[in-house]
């Protein structure tokens, strides 16, 4: 593998994920339709030839809760985000962390001209015909980085080791980089929820019983700006996590098939099995392994005996935390 400092996205291609276009006047019923088609967390728009934008799964969501579901009367002008982030296939891993850091974006789209030469962060037009000729044009996600990192950090990939080993070689890596736990992060997060007064929140969560719709759960999300719901279920008067409901479940197994959100409770669209969950003591490279074995951006912290839900880890807090540790 190549050194740490040698490693660009141009060696993570084979991980990269197709681009996914769709022309700027289409409905944003369309989008949410393409999105699932293609099981794409983030959509390029273009007009005339030219990229004028991107839609990911939090824009869907938040324009959602505008319009109480219907999305058939806006345009995918209307809800993308203008303003993109490039990366350069010479980019460093590193420097791809920054721009998703400074971005909060959760994908990192890269393009390339026919002649070699990359775009970089270039604020020109970008036409969209460079983004489909070009087999090594990709969006690289968040959680495929972090893995890199992970390698650059202890100098293997996760699946290459045991578990005492990658305990091991974490532990080692968190004394020399200094990275917080899972428990310092939460402090951060605390500090952070405080100062927002009402609305600041460690994590959503609600109870099975209480059968709160989807809509109801876009409202609480978008309100305080969280990406995921935690769903508990009460067994022998203690709450356990059932569930998590993400924006990708509420686009993909509800906005796309047409359910109304205001009738469907939430636990018909949650992730319920196989759910990766982390504890106080574990470190963020820890979190960054689970988030790229389990294909998940988002971990909920959980109690010593597996119970309480304490806070929820998405990708964009190990992103931010691995630039910190950088800039020591």
């Amino acid at each position: 593998a190549p050194p740490a400092a040698a490693v660009t996205l141009q060696d993570l291609l084979a991980k990269a994920k197709p681009v996914v276009t769709l022309d700027a006047q289409a409905d944003a019923g369309q989008v949410v339709s393409k999105m699932a088609a293609e099981a794409a967390s983030s959509v390029f728009v273009e007009d005339k030839g030219f990229i004028v934008g991107i839609i990911n799964e939090k824009c869907v969501v938040h324009h959602a809760d505008e319009v109480g579901g219907e999305l058939s009367n806006l345009r995918a002008s209307d809800i993308m985000e203008p303003k993109i982030r490039y990366g350069s296939l010479s980019s460093s891993v590193r420097d791809s962390l920054e721009i998703l850091n400074e971005s909060k974006q959760d994908h990192l789209p890269i393009l390339a001209y026919s002649s070699g030469a990359t775009v970089g962060d270039a604020e020109a037009p970008i036409k969209a015909e460079h983004a489909k000729v070009l087999d090594v044009t990709a969006i690289i996600s968040a959680k495929q980085i972090i893995g890199q990192f992970y390698f650059d950090t202890i100098g293997a990939f996760p699946e290459e080791m045991t578990s005492e080993e990658r305990f091991n070689l974490e532990s080692e890596a968190l004394k020399a980089l200094k990275l917080p736990t899972v428990k310092n992060l939460m402090k951060t997060k605390q500090q952070r929820s405080e100062e927002k007064g009402p609305l600041g929140t460690m994590v959503l969560n609600t109870l099975v019983e209480d059968e709160i719709s989807v809509a109801e759960a876009i409202r609480q999300m978008n309100k305080y700006n969280k990406g995921s719901v935690a769903v508990m279920e009460i067994c022998r008067d203690v709450p356990i996590l059932k569930g998590i409901v993400t924006e990708q479940d509420i686009v993909r197994r509800a906005l796309a098939i047409g359910l109304d959100v205001h009738e469907t409770p939430v636990v018909e669209i949650m992730s319920c099995s196989n759910l990766a969950t982390v504890t106080t003591k574990e470190t963020l490279l820890s979190c960054a392994f689970k988030m790229v074995d389990c294909n998940v951006r988002h971990l909920p912290v959980v109690s010593p005996k597996g119970t309480h839900v304490l806070a929820m880890i998405s990708s964009k807090d190990v992103v931010a935390y691995f630039c910190e540790a950088w800039d020591k």
